[in-house]
């Protein structure tokens, strides 16, 4: 996730520097939402195609052959004792909290249906 941060968006974001998760940060950041197109990055296709993934996907809708797809990506990041290794000091940043109501996974594994997001059965 990180190298697709710095590839897309800004190369100076490190995942280990808080500090540089402000500048350039991905546009829908309230929504947790990485960028507007699909997220064709290989790392989300290795992850999608992970036999572990798979098999956890397999268990919680009950079948055993699942069709996998790659949309959009989701990363929220924190809000809470945030420690900043430049200054030595924790933060809190309530300005990068995630809308309330919008988390969600366009899925439900109880209905016996998800969306064309992620993993469809």
């Amino acid at each position: 996730m990180a190298f697709f941060l710095q590839e897309t968006f800004n190369p100076d974001i490190r995942r280990d520097q808080p500090e540089t998760w402000s500048y350039k940060w991905p546009n829908f950041s309230k929504l947790g939402i990485l960028g507007n197109n699909r997220w064709l990055y290989p790392q989300a296709c290795d992850n999608r195609q992970n036999p572990n993934i798979y098999k956890v996907f397999q268990i919680l809708f009950g079948e055993r052959e699942l069709i996998v797809n790659i949309t959009r990506a989701g990363l929220m990041r924190p809000t809470k004792n945030i420690y900043f290794s430049t200054r030595n000091e924790f933060e809190d940043r309530e300005n990068w909290k995630t809308i309330s109501d919008w988390l969600h996974l366009d899925m439900n594994p109880l209905t016996g249906r998800a969306t064309t997001y992620g993993f469809e059965h």
